[in-house]
């Protein structure tokens, strides 16, 4: 008998070391080291210099406005006015069309025009200052003003200091003579803040035309964040290499109005309410695929039980989805986000109202379209008798996948750790729109990054108040843009 147990014991601990052993292999195998990449001697700059010339952009109010007829278009002028008064060289030497409006678009031919181009986008536009923040500013949203190193207005984020950075480093390469061999084109839209429909969107229309395509694009999007994932405590680039797909639908209650004194057992206020209880409680279904890549990138920087954990979900699922779905923005990266955003209804306190409407927001992952998305929403109501239409006007698919294998992710990743420093370089989902969306048929390598260390109080300004940058992050960001026009721009990307 004891023997029986011995050689039983003894089986067990085989299989549990088996499985330990096959456990590493699969967590090496997932993510091995992260190889070290020396950082370049950057380019010198005037930081204070291009810090005000940023600051000159933010005292431009450009606002979008969904209302066209109420959009401010002396302040683009202003704008662009502003950019030829402080960036000579560029508006001398390279090709400027001002299209379909206020957009722009600025060619730098290379010596090599057979090439492919690469194009940088940004957008002009920005949106207001909401009138009940404005005593928080710290400084006027619209003021510009340079203090203690830290440039503070409405477009230091988002995004005039990739439009400004862009142009800054395209302005300090012509001053050394520089000649691209690819031709590099800068696509500045006016209205990505309420859609891009007039801007980035005609744009790459205007280019399809023309029959270009891209070698590679970057636009705004993620930054280089630290300890704001959970679990990684190490710097990481956040590159977006593709953005979740939006669809707004109207759920809408019909039948009989009437006394509130005589209310039916269930009103149309009552069976709108538990349409959104139902959508609410049971989302698209999450998949944990969608994250794996991120972790994947970040290496050993990633700590090795999350490694472990994504290298063999077969035995970690569970674990990692209640971790993932305890934080709203990574569990918005894993599935399909469902969001009520509008109600109306009823006019009176004692009329039941015969009609109530509500519209929900989804963002789409990859993999879900608006199809599969309106019918799973239709399957949750089918006993509710509610109506659902699609509301809006310009639902889109989420953006194909961008490779992280590509020579043109290669160098992006190479000048990202070049230029600051030990940084694990990962790909994510952009949860919100850019304009990079437009440009999906015309490049297979779109990347949205914005290359700064974001802190966390910045990121929680966009969009709010005391939005700011300071004058050592605008200048970094400038020495990268030199440093990726000199790297993508060659007609080889063979090192």
């Amino acid at each position: 008998m004891l023997d029986t147990l011995l050689i039983v014991l003894a089986g067990v601990l085989v299989v549990f070391g088996l499985l330990i052993l096959l456990l590493i292999l699969r967590t090496r195998a997932f993510s091995g080291k992260t190889p070290a990449i020396p950082q370049v001697e950057l380019p010198s700059i005037d930081a204070e210099r291009a810090a005000e010339h940023l600051a000159n952009t933010i005292r431009c109010e450009t606002l979008s406005n969904p209302d066209v007829a109420k959009i401010n278009l002396a302040a683009f002028d202003q704008l662009h006015q502003t950019l030829e008064t402080d960036f000579p060289l560029l508006h001398r030497h390279l090709r400027k069309e001002v299209y379909e409006g206020h957009n722009l678009i600025y060619h730098w031919e290379g010596s090599e025009p057979e090439m492919a181009p690469i194009l940088f986008m940004a957008h002009q536009d920005v949106v207001p200052a909401d009138p009940s923040s404005l005593d928080r500013w710290t400084h006027p949203p619209f003021s510009g003003a340079i203090v203690d190193g830290v440039v503070w207005g409405r477009g230091t984020l988002d995004c005039k200091s990739q439009l400004v950075g862009v142009m800054e480093a395209v302005e300090n390469l012509l001053q050394q003579d520089y000649q691209p061999e690819r031709t590099i084109i800068l696509a500045f839209g006016q209205d990505e803040e309420i859609g891009g429909l007039r801007g980035q969107k005609l744009m790459a229309e205007h280019f399809q035309q023309q029959g270009i395509q891209f070698a590679a694009v970057i636009d705004e999007g993620g930054a280089i964040l630290t300890g704001q994932i959970p679990g990684v405590a190490a710097p990481v680039a956040l590159v977006g290499n593709c953005e979740k797909g939006y669809l707004s639908l109207q759920i809408k209650a019909v039948g009989s109005g009437g006394h509130s004194s005589m209310p039916p057992k269930v009103t149309q206020i009552g069976r709108l309410a538990r349409g959104i209880v139902r959508l609410e409680t049971n989302p698209v279904p999450a998949e944990m695929e969608r994250i794996i890549p991120m972790f994947k990138g970040m290496g050993d920087k990633a700590p090795f039980l999350y490694r472990m954990a994504f290298a063999n979900l077969w035995l970690f699922k569970g674990f990692l989805m209640k971790k993932i779905e305890a934080s709203p923005k990574m569990s918005a990266i894993i599935r399909t986000t469902t969001a009520p955003t509008i109600i109306n209804g009823g006019v009176k306190d004692n009329v039941l109202p015969s009609e109530v409407s509500a519209v929900v927001n989804f963002r789409l992952a990859s993999g879900d379209s608006i199809a599969s998305v309106i019918e799973y929403v239709k399957f949750l109501l089918r006993d509710l008798d509610l109506e659902v239409s699609v509301a809006g006007d310009h639902p889109g698919e989420a953006s194909p996948v961008s490779s992280m294998k590509s020579p043109a992710f290669h160098r992006l990743d190479t000048c990202i750790k070049q230029v600051f420093g030990d940084v694990a370089v990962a790909p994510f989902i952009m949860l919100g729109a850019t304009d990079a969306r437009y440009y999906a048929g015309l490049s297979e390598n779109v990347y949205r990054f914005a290359p700064l260390h974001m802190q966390e109080g910045q990121m929680d300004s966009v969009h709010n108040f005391n939005e700011h940058i300071t004058v050592e992050q605008f200048a970094g960001m400038v020495q990268f843009f030199i440093h990726l026009i000199q790297s993508w721009s060659r007609a080889s990307w063979v090192d």
